[in-house]
């Protein structure tokens, strides 16, 4: 069924699935590779941080995806050679899960993961993911027949039960009436 599907995606997007694929260091430094320049030693060495951290947060319970950028400032003989870097997280989380309230541990685990980071240059942003609900089903137009197909026993009930009721109401009345009468015959 179509809206089975529907669902069905929509609970796997819900708990991050597919997951992203990270790659490994042996993947970016493959071992046949000619001498990189040191720029681009760099970039693979931060581009490998940022993975690194991704995962980590994205183990985090409630996490849905995150996602870790590292400026790092461009080494030129004219700066210095220790400015310092900055980073951003954007995490993607449930709804059920209070993610807010682990900003400061996020922030911390980002501090601890690269050297020489400021803390107040972190920066966090989280995002709770907007889902349907999967227990509602996309409505169809239905006709008599099939409303009659899954509601007609209970209708056919109900009426059988009605009819019942005014049967017996109407005996009661009848009966009530005739007392009635008798009583006013006899007194």
């Amino acid at each position: 069924d179509k809206s089975d599907f529907i669902s069905a995606v929509e609970i796997l997007r819900l708990h991050g699935y597919p997951q992203k694929k990270y790659r490994n260091v042996e993947d970016v430094f493959p071992s046949d590779q000619l001498v990189t320049s040191p720029g681009q030693e760099l970039s693979k060495i931060v581009y490998l941080k940022e993975q690194n951290i991704e995962r980590m947060l994205s183990d985090m319970d409630g996490v849905i995806s995150a996602r870790v950028s590292i400026a790092q400032s461009m080494l030129t003989d004219d700066a210095p050679e220790e400015q310092m870097s900055s980073v951003s997280v954007f995490i993607k989380y449930s709804p059920e899960t209070n993610l807010q309230n682990s900003v400061t541990q996020i922030k911390g685990l980002v501090h601890d993961s690269i050297p020489d980071l400021d803390y107040d240059k972190i920066s966090i942003v989280l995002q709770p993911v907007h889902y349907l609900n999967p227990g509602i089903k996309i409505v169809k137009n239905e006709t008599v027949k099939d409303w009659l197909n899954i509601y007609g026993f209970w209708l056919a009930m109900t009426l059988v039960g009605g009819a019942w009721i005014i049967f017996l109401g109407s005996i009661f009345l009848i009966k009530n009436k005739e007392r009635k009468r008798k009583i006013s015959q006899n007194g």
